[in-house]
C-alpha cells in the first residue's frame, strides 16, 4: 500500500475516532453544549411537588416564567421522559401561557443567510424530538441552573397557531437583523406545545 494511501486511511480512522469520541462525550454532558444535543439534565434545584411555594406547582409556574421573561424567544435547555439526550429550545409565553416552539423550517428556511439556510435544511430533516414529546408530553426544562418539571400540549387552533407564528416570526426578525426570504416552494412548518409546569411531586427524570 503506497504512502498517500496509508496517510489517506489514517486520516479517515482518525476522524471517525475524534467522531466517536465527541459523540459520547456529548451524550456523557450535563446538557447540550450550545447546539449540540448533550447528556441528561442532572445539576440544578428541580422544582416538583404540591403546595403553593416555589417548589410546588404554582409556585413552579410563577418562578418559570419569571425566569424567561415576556421579551420574546428565550433558549432553555430540555430534556424529554424516557430520553437521554437534552437539547436547546426556544419557549416564550404569550397572554399569560408559556410556549415552546419547534422549527421545521418555518425559520430556518426562510433564514437571510445561505449557509444557515443549508444548514437548517439538514437539522430538520434529522429533528426527531417533537415527535417523541407528542408522545410522551412531559418533560424537564433548565433555565439559570433551575429544572422544571412540564406537560405538554400541542397547539393545534388554526387561529392560535397563526398567533404564535406571528409572535416566533418577529423574534427571527429581530434576531437577525433582517427580513425572512421567501421560502419558495419548501416554506417549511412549526410546531407549537403549549407547556403546563406539573403541580404535583414527581420522581425525577
Amino acid at each position: 500500500m503506497s504512502t498517500p494511501v496509508l496517510f489517506a486511511v489514517a486520516a479517515v480512522l482518525f476522524l471517525v475516532g475524534a467522531c466517536a469520541l465527541g459523540y459520547v462525550w456529548l451524550r456523557r454532558h450535563d446538557g447540550p453544549v450550545g447546539p449540540l444535543p448533550g447528556g441528561p439534565l442532572r445539576r440544578g434545584q428541580l422544582h416538583n411537588g404540591s403546595g403553593g411555594g416555589a417548589g410546588g406547582g404554582a409556585g413552579a409556574g410563577a418562578t418559570l416564567a419569571r425566569r424567561i421573561g415576556t421579551d420574546g424567544v428565550t433558549l432553555v435547555e430540555l430534556q424529554l421522559d424516557g430520553d437521554a439526550a437534552s437539547r436547546m429550545v426556544g419557549v416564550f409565553i404569550h397572554a399569560g401561557s408559556l410556549y415552546l416552539s419547534c422549527d421545521l423550517g418555518f425559520v430556518g428556511f426562510r433564514a437571510p443567510g445561505t449557509t444557515m439556510r443549508v444548514i437548517q435544511h439538514l437539522v430538520v430533516r434529522l429533528k426527531r424530538w417533537h415527535r417523541r414529546l407528542g408522545l410522551t408530553g412531559r418533560l424537564t426544562l433548565r433555565i439559570d441552573d433551575e429544572r422544571f418539571r412540564c406537560r405538554a400540549v400541542r397547539v393545534t387552533d388554526s387561529h392560535q397557531l397563526e398567533t404564535l407564528k406571528a409572535i416566533v416570526a418577529t423574534n427571527a426578525i429581530a434576531f437577525f437583523g433582517a427580513p425572512l426570504r421567501d421560502p419558495g416552494r419548501r416554506p417549511g412548518t412549526i410546531r407549537f406545545f403549549q407547556l403546563h409546569p406539573e403541580s404535583s411531586g414527581t420522581a425525577e427524570p
